[in-house]
């Protein structure tokens, strides 16, 4: 589908959740939970004491979210110095094009990463696992390392949960907190398009298609599901959820209310 506004989509044009698979690395896992042209999110799960070699990416800065657990991250400058920091959940750090990092699991952890490009292309590795894992083991042993700084910004409280951006610029992204039994309002963007991937709990999406015709589909940890300019939708909360949202330029304007989610049931046809 384009990015052009749209009326009337069937249900069969909307499509289902889909469950994006994980592939193993030497150092963990890697899940690509979105790879549009527009913009790619990737998960990254380490175990204890696991190590992302040191890499870059010679075209694509990378917006990065720790979900869960703490992780060593060093990073080295174009002038060859590394510089190394711990972060834990809710931190977020950035690297731009060219710049090699890489994750070290002080525990098992789970981190995001939020893209403008292809979500695993033009990756450049300058070591190996195994000599990753004994560098950042005497990085933390010795103590030789900064505490993150970095944040998410712009937390908003809703009356349904929260939400909180990671990145806002080419592309948006965002944590979204769904209580259990809560609803947000249906709305519909005329410009954006966005992909949420579902990282912990259950997720009913109400969509308004066709001719007025009211749906829903349930999507579970570990699955995504894509809503394009002018669909209709709302976020209901089966169970206690996180949400990563990722999406083109977000703009307050470009959001439409159709229903308040405070008195609005979302019954289907």
């Amino acid at each position: 589908m384009g990015t052009e506004f749209q009326y009337g989509l069937t249900w069969e044009q909307i499509g289902t959740a889909k469950r994006p698979c994980p592939s193993e690395a030497p150092w963990g896992k890697v899940t690509v939970c979105a790879d549009r042209p527009e913009y790619g999110l990737f998960r990254l799960d380490l175990g204890q004491g696991e190590s992302q070699p040191l890499h870059f990416h010679r075209t694509r800065e990378v917006a990065y979210l720790v979900e869960e657990g703490r992780v060593l991250l060093r990073e080295k400058n174009r002038q060859g110095r590394t510089i190394s920091s711990v972060l834990g959940r809710g931190e977020v750090c950035r690297t731009d094009p060219g710049v090699a990092h890489g994750f070290y699991g002080v525990e098992a952890s789970v981190v995001y990463g939020f893209t403008a490009a292809e979500p695993l292309a033009e990756v450049f590795l300058l070591e190996e696992p195994a000599q990753a894992a004994q560098i950042c083991a005497t990085i933390l042993s010795s103590g030789s390392y900064e505490r993150g700084s970095g944040g998410t910004f712009d937390f908003r409280q809703k009356y349904w949960g929260a939400i909180e951006t990671v990145v806002s610029g080419e592309i948006a992204g965002k944590r979204i907190q769904l209580r259990a039994g809560s609803q947000s309002s249906l709305e519909f963007h005329c410009h954006k398009l966005e992909t949420y991937y579902v990282h912990s709990g259950k997720v009913k999406v109400g969509l308004r298609i066709g001719r007025g015709e009211n749906k829903s589909l349930i999507t579970g940890a570990g699955e995504c599901f894509e809503i394009p300019p002018g669909l209709m939708h709302m976020r209901m909360g089966v169970e206690d959820s996180v949400i990563l949202e990722i999406s083109t330029r977000d703009d307050d304007a470009d959001s439409h209310l159709v229903e308040d989610g405070r008195t609005y049931r979302h019954v289907e046809c």
